[in-house]
């Protein structure tokens, strides 16, 4: 019993957390990035309409003065708005390539009219910040020649001492 005990502990204070943090092998069980199909995105997408729709037919009387109207504009369900500030709210999870804990921007102009991209000459939603791309991060950029060239020296020698190698298993054969 006293052995049990011992092996219990050494497990439980030495060897699980060395598997689970000791080698830097555990991440975050959270998933951020958002990866669909296509079939299973476009069904997401149209029930996040159906769900603004309907909840669109109720009036919202908390906001009094000027305001945008709640919109749905093919990506996300922006509720009323009032005029002059922004909208933010998380990036949606049901979008290929989103980044999940990013926030998507939609500003309401003074005017109580959601404001009107000059470029599409349409509404528009600020999603830059919700478009994950696996791009390297600009401070590494200037080191890839570096490593390239490093690869290729790596790769060189590597393959001379493996000709060096077979050459002289074949002269010793």
């Amino acid at each position: 019993m006293e052995f049990l005990l011992c092996n219990v502990a050494f497990w439980t204070v030495v060897i699980i957390p060395q598997t689970v943090y000791g080698r830097g092998c555990y991440q975050d069980p959270k998933v951020y990035i958002v990866k669909l199909s296509y079939e299973k995105q476009l069904v997401l997408l149209l029930k996040a309409k159906e769900t603004c729709l309907t909840t669109r037919k109720i009036p919202n009387t908390a906001i009094s003065g000027s305001y945008c109207n709640q919109t749905f504009d093919n990506v996300v369900c922006w509720p009323d708005t009032r005029a002059g500030t922004v909208a933010e709210q998380n990036c949606p999870n049901y979008i290929n390539n989103f980044d999940t804990r990013a926030k998507a921007r939609r500003e309401c102009l003074p005017n109580g009219q959601w404001y009107v991209n000059p470029y599409y000459n349409q509404t528009w939603t600020d999603f830059t910040e919700c478009q994950h791309t696996n791009d390297p991060p600009v401070s590494l950029v200037h080191h890839l020649p570096g490593i390239d060239k490093l690869n290729f020296i790596g790769y060189s020698i590597s393959l001379t001492c493996l000709v060096v190698a077979v050459g002289v298993m074949i002269k010793f054969r």
